[in-house]
């Protein structure tokens, strides 16, 4: 019988599709590389949403377990930006009239101001008004850390980690650092201290042939190296499945 994998998260781990739309898609996600390379082994539900906030993933992932009598193997959790946590997902900010968006820089502290050099770094896929006030980050950590505790609580295996880094390395605050030194331990995967996907695909083959051009989201190799490296080790671990490397980058240049 094959083990249930559930996988929960925004646009860096959504379905994209296999092989037949990859003149089609701007990538083709690890998702789908898992899916299809394991479908002899693994069920794969991809419940990943674009545009979605940490509330919405948790949201969707806890309707899905309710929904299935938690009956899954292994919960892969890749966390979205805080900023998102402003409205239930980006697209709700967008379609709020000019007015709300200019109010809101009154109640929005700059406490975490993300003003460093690359496109990469200021994360701008989620932080339109740029700044997000302290209460969001707790409320999104909690949030994170209440889906650990139920997984926890139902002996689900769960692997989580940051789809591109949210934590300012060169900030601190009491509150944030007890909670996310609760959340990282073995089942949340990490680059270096509060890195995500994005920046170990960036660290290892570059922005040039890891990002999607003009875009935020991981290439199709981007998605290849964390599949290979990552994804491919971790259900190894989790459930003691070998699982062949994915080549879409070599067969379909």
């Amino acid at each position: 019988m094959s083990k249930k994998v559930l996988i929960a998260g925004c646009s860096f781990s959504m379905d994209t599709g296999w092989v037949e739309n990859i003149n089609n898609s701007a990538w083709i996600g690890y998702s789908n590389m898992l899916k299809e390379l394991s479908k002899d082994k693994l069920e794969v539900d991809i419940i990943a949403e674009p545009s979605s906030g940490n509330g919405k993933i948790q949201q969707k992932l806890i309707d899905k377990l309710l929904n299935n009598n938690f009956n899954y193997d292994l919960v892969i959790v890749q966390w979205s930006a805080i900023a998102r946590g402003l409205f239930r997902n980006t697209n709700d900010l967008m379609e709020s009239d000019d007015d709300t968006i200019q109010d809101m820089s009154n109640f929005i502290s700059t406490l975490y101001d993300y003003t460093t050099k690359s496109n990469l770094e200021h994360h701008y896929v989620s932080d339109i008004v740029h700044r997000v006030e302290n209460s969001y980050y707790i409320k999104s950590l909690t949030d994170m850390l209440g889906t650990k505790l139920l997984l926890e609580k139902k002996n689900i295996p769960h692997l989580m980690y940051w789809g591109w880094q949210q934590i300012p390395e060169d900030e601190s605050n009491l509150i944030i650092d007890k909670l996310s030194d609760m959340l990282y331990d073995d089942n949340f995967w990490r680059f270096k201290n509060h890195g995500g996907m994005s920046e170990y695909i960036v660290n290892n083959i570059g922005e040039d042939d890891g990002i999607v051009p003009k875009d935020f989201h991981p290439s199709t190799k981007g998605q290849e190296l964390f599949y290979n490296e990552i994804i491919r080790n971790k259900i190894k671990h989790y459930l003691n499945i070998d699982l062949d490397e994915c080549n879409i980058t070599k067969n379909y240049e």
